[in-house]
Parts: structure tokens; C-alpha cells; sequence
């Protein structure tokens, strides 16, 4: 047992708790997280970005995704913690198993800055049944447990110039008091991060692989203000954003501010599945409306300056994956290539490129079995040399200035058996299928999930994560409202302007993994749109060949080999005027037609 839980567990003595919940998130509800609010981490070891932790006297439990399965079970091991996989028969949720460890007349705490609104609004009638109270505890209880608690991060804001932004921050605020006319709203209470971020035109580095600032903001009428942590913003953002109509008020302050200035039944408008309970707890005066924040349709619906934007660093971007991968067909046979290696390698072919900022996400390098661990991240105790028997993913995505990138390439350096090309074709299958599909106005992702995956179901085959996310316009490589995904989704539609990944996979257990993922922007299809039914689809954003050694062309319909060829004659077309010789020759090479 870890002293960190043992500490936990002294604390719940302490003050007559039975149980405590620890979410893997912040109080801004967001995926990645600062090492600021890595508790969960701390407590329990497990470092993937997806889990939530209950601890009791004697028991304690961690319920995580299919992508950090084999994460979770090595990281767990020996620690005392029991792993509940998420989404398989007979796994128990986080809440019912908390009502059946907690005796009736238990209180359990939960940090009230950490959990949604709507989640403690759920749960809460249920325990009460069970005689089970859920009482909310301060941020201060993990400095006290947390002895080397990371502080937050100093880095300096930045603009992000509208040339890239295609609105000012004025612009923006005129949008957002709109629909609050609209609503009849007195207020906006703004809590994400990287929504913060799109309204205030403003970047940072405060959290790994996101160009996000910690701040909250709040939109009135007649002013709007934004609470950042003292000296974030250096003086010429400070006079940007205050020639935009913004005022500037401490990080520290926001949740007293709230209950200050909302005392008296003024109207707000909260997005209660992102906001705390902490936020809606401190507007107890105010007359809250329960409704999505119209930033977040408005951030994931691209205008004409993102796109451009997103398509020319996908160009930078394929540049820099064409670079490696043809180092890698050079190099790898030599066995001198290990995925740490290969990673490096790859980040300084990224650092080449003009308006390259940092990774979006950890990269996946994983070769052979480690390609089945979804979220492998390769370490200097797991790190192997990258060979020629088996099958090389790389999943990986850059920042830049214009835009955010996420690719996945699974490669052949050597001679792949049927087996490995069979699977390897029907996740192409799904991935090409998906990408031609056009489907009429008010389809959402949840109806497109299921393409991907038909060719894999015909051979008894699956993959458990979703198809697809939405990919903010240099924010995060993960973003809402939108999703392909049968659970992920919510039924948002897809617009055009949206951006999303496609990314089927297969997954082998102790032998390899396959993932091909691409970025896609919806667009209008005018070939099948009538003046009463409007159809989209898909338009390619990534530029980069996929590998021809694992496609058996058998395996393709007709229109799917067809889509592959123009799909490389394209990247080559976009390509090639940016490549030196060496490169020029494998490009041609890796996106030569495939016939049957």
C-alpha cells in the first residue's frame, strides 16, 4: 500500500468519513490535466488520463476505459486497488458499488470543485436511499494529504491573433451576449479551459501538449471579466484584452465572486454538465440556467480562417510523417531503432516546420504487442528496439500556431504474414468506408459508428474505443460536442466545419495492435443535396501515405481501393513540392496504385 493512501485513509478516521471519491479531473472539468490536480495519479499510480478512484477503510477501487485495460492492470498490481473495467458485462459502476461498500448512515466525501454539477445531482437521491450521504469537501484536504503537490504553472499567456482566430475577442462576446439576449441571461459563467481559450483568443502552456491557461470567465452584458492566476498575463495581453472590453480579476477570487454578485435571483446561464458542483453551489442566489454553453458549438464548428489554418499544418505535418517514416524503412532493419528512439525522431522532423509549437498529446510508439495497449507510451524501463517481424504504430499530433494535428500509421518494416494483413485491411476497410460515407443534415456520430466497424464484425473481430473525436483549431486534440462513437455521442449532428478523427483499430493481445487515423472536416455534398434534404461528408485533412505492404486488395470493395488510390494521389500531389529527392522517390513509391 502506497503512504498516499494510507494518508487518505487516516483522513477519512479523522473526520468520520466512510469513503471518498477522487475523479480524474480538475475544476474546470477538463481530459488532460495539470500536474496541479494529478491526485488521483498520486494516490493510486494509475497514470492514464481516464479513471476514477474510490477509497473506503479497507477497500478501494479504480474504474477505467478499454483503452487503459492492460495500463491499469500493471500499474495497479500489488497496490491494494481493485480494477473495474468499464463497458464490460457485470462490471459495477463507480456508485453502485460505492452504496454497496458504504453501510447506511455513511458519509462519503467528494471535492466539490472536482465533480459536475449533473453528477452530484444524479447520485445524490440514490445513496440517500441507501442512507449513504455525499458531503463536499474543500480543495484544501489534497495540499494537506499531498505533501510535494505540484504548484500551478507560471507561463505566460499569449494571443492568438485573429489571423488564425478569423474573430477578435469583441466579435466573440457579441456572439455570446447574442444568445444570451436570446436565453435572457443576465450572465455566462465560463469554467472550460479550452473554452476560455476560444473566447478570450488566448494561448499558454499550462497544461502538457494543450496551449490552454487556467482561467475562468464570466460574460455580462456590459462588461466581461476573466480570472487568471496572478501574473499570467504579461502587459501587452493585458492591454489586449482590455482594449477588447475585458477586465482582469484573480484565479483565487472566482468562486466568491460568484456568490458576491449573484445574491440577488440574477438569471446565469451555466453549463452544468462542465461546471463544478462548487460553481453552482456559490451562484446559490442566483436563478441558474441549465443549458450547454453556446461556446462549445460555436469553438467546434471551424470558421473560414481555422480551416485554412488546419489544412496548412496538416500539409506541415504530412511533410514531417513522410521525413519519418522514410527514416525509419532506412533505419529500423539496421535493429538499432527503439520506440523512444523513433518518437524523438519524429518530434525533430515536427520541429522543422514553420509555426510548430509541441506535441498535442504523448506520443504512441509501439511495436509488436505493445500496439495492443491502446495508450502505450513507451518509457526507458518498457522501451524496445522496433524490428521487422511484427507490426509498428505510431499515433502522434502536433501543436502549431495555425492548427492541431493527430495521426495513426501502422506499419511493415519487414514481411507481414496473413494474418497481420488480413487485420490490417479490414480496419482500412472500416477507415475508407467511413470516409466516403455521405449522410443527410441531423446525422450524428453515434449512426456513422457503425460503418467503421461492419468489416471487422464480418470476421468476429472489434475494437473498443470509439471512431472518432472532435479536434479543436489549435486547442485540444480532443474536443466536443461532437463524436463517432456509439457511447461517446450525445446526439450532436454534424455540421459542416467540424472536424473529427478516424480512427478504427484492432487490438491482439500480446501480439500487435492496427490503428489508421485520419482527420476529416464535414463538409457540404452537393452531388446528393436537394433544395429539402441537404447531404455531407467527409474531406480528407491529413496527408500522409498509408502502408501499402499490409493491403490485401481482395479484401477492398471497388469503390474502397478506389478511395485509397486517390486518397495517395492526393498526398503525393500535396506533398511532393515540399520534399527533397530522397523523400520525393519513397513518396512516389509508398502511394504508387494498388489494383486487384
Amino acid at each position: 500500500m502506497s503512504q498516499m493512501l494510507e494518508n487518505l485513509r487516516q483522513f477519512l478516521r479523522e473526520t468520520n468519513h466512510g469513503a471518498i471519491i477522487i475523479p480524474s479531473t480538475d475544476p474546470h472539468g477538463s481530459e488532460y490535466l495539470p500536474e496541479h490536480w494529478k491526485f488521483r495519479s498520486a494516490v493510486s499510480g494509475f497514470t492514464g488520463s481516464a479513471g476514477d478512484l474510490v477509497v473506503t477503510a479497507d477497500q478501494a477501487g479504480l474504474w477505467t476505459d478499454s483503452r487503459y485495460f492492460l495500463q491499469a492492470e500493471s500499474q495497479l498490481a500489488g497496490s491494494g486497488i481493485e480494477l473495474f473495467r468499464l463497458g464490460l458485462a457485470g462490471t459495477p459502476s463507480l456508485w453502485s458499488k460505492l452504496a454497496d461498500w458504504c453501510p447506511s448512515g455513511a458519509r462519503v466525501a467528494f471535492f466539490g470543485q472536482l465533480h459536475a454539477c449533473t453528477e452530484i445531482a444524479r447520485q445524490r437521491p440514490a445513496l440517500a436511499e441507501r442512507g449513504v450521504d455525499l458531503n463536499p469537501v474543500s480543495e484544501d484536504v489534497i495540499d494537506r494529504l499531498w505533501n510535494d503537490r505540484p504548484p500551478l504553472s507560471d507561463a505566460p499567456a499569449f494571443v492568438h491573433p485573429a489571423e488564425f482566430a478569423g474573430q477578435t475577442v469583441a466579435d466573440k462576446l457579441g456572439v455570446v451576449r447574442s444568445h444570451m439576449e436570446q436565453e435572457r441571461a443576465d450572465a455566462h459563467v465560463v469554467t472550460a479551459l479550452d473554452a476560455v481559450a476560444w473566447l478570450m483568443n488566448l494561448r499558454g502552456s499550462d497544461i502538457a501538449y494543450n496551449p490552454l491557461v487556467i482561467a475562468y470567465a464570466l460574460v455580462l452584458h456590459d462588461e466581461a471579466l476573466l480570472y487568471v492566476p496572478d501574473g499570467k498575463l504579461p502587459p501587452p495581453v493585458v492591454r489586449e484584452l482590455e482594449t477588447a472590453g475585458v477586465g482582469i480579476r484573480k484565479y483565487a477570487d472566482f468562486l466568491t465572486d460568484l456568490g458576491v454578485r449573484f445574491s440577488s435571483g440574477a438569471r446565469v446561464w451555466v453549463d452544468v454538465d462542465a461546471a463544478s458542483w462548487a460553481v453552482v453551489d456559490h451562484l446559490g442566489g442566483a436563478r441558474i440556467l441549465e443549458k450547454a454553453s453556446p461556446i462549445t458549438l460555436l469553438k467546434a464548428v471551424k470558421n473560414a480562417a481555422e480551416l485554412e489554418g488546419m489544412r496548412a499544418c496538416h500539409v506541415r505535418d504530412g511533410v514531417a510523417m513522410v521525413k519519418f517514416l522514410r527514416w525509419m524503412d532506412e533505419h529500423v532493419p539496421g535493429g538499432r531503432v527503439t520506440e523512444l528512439v523513433a518518437a524523438q525522431r519524429l518530434l525533430e522532423f515536427r520541429q522543422e516546420n514553420e509555426r510548430f509549437v509541441g506535441l498535442s498529446f504523448e506520443t504512441i510508439s509501439a511495436y509488436g504487442a505493445h500496439g495492443a495497449i491502446v495508450h502505450y507510451a513507451p518509457s526507458t524501463e518498457s522501451d524496445i528496439l522496433v524490428g521487422t517481424d511484427s507490426l509498428y504504430l505510431i499515433d502522434s499530433g502536433g501543436q502549431y500556431l495555425d492548427g492541431t494535428t493527430d495521426i495513426t500509421r501502422t506499419v511493415s518494416f519487414g514481411h507481414p504474414d496473413a494474418t497481420q494483413k488480413e487485420h490490417f485491411t479490414r480496419v482500412l476497410a472500416g477507415h475508407l468506408q467511413l470516409s466516403i460515407t455521405s449522410f443527410p443534415q441531423g446525422t450524428s456520430g453515434k449512426q456513422l459508428d457503425t460503418i467503421a466497424r461492419m468489416p471487422l464484425w464480418e470476421a468476429g473481430l472489434q475494437y473498443g474505443h470509439g471512431t472518432g473525436h472532435g479536434i479543436g483549431a489549435f486547442l485540444g486534440v480532443h474536443e466536443g460536442p461532437h463524436a463517432i462513437s456509439y457511447y461517446r455521442c450525445r446526439g450532436q449532428a454534424l455540421l459542416p466545419g467540424m472536424v473529427t478523427s478516424n480512427e478504427p483499430g484492432l487490438y491482439i493481445q500480446g501480439s500487435h495492435g492496427i490503428r489508421i487515423e485520419n482527420v476529416l472536416v464535414v463538409v457540404s455534398d452537393p452531388e446528393r443535396s436537394s433544395a429539402d434534404l441537404p447531404f455531407h461528408c467527409f474531406d480528407d485533412l491529413t496527408l500522409c501515405p498509408i502502408d501499402r505492404r499490409l493491403v490485401c486488395p481482395e479484401l477492398l470493395t471497388g469503390p474502397q481501393l478506389d478511395a485509397l488510390n486517390a486518397y495517395h494521389a492526393r498526398v503525393r500531389a500535396a506533398l511532393l513540392p515540399h520534399l527533397d529527392a530522397a523523400c520525393t522517390r519513397w513518396l512516389i513509391a509508398a502511394t504508387e496504385p494498388i489494383t486487384n
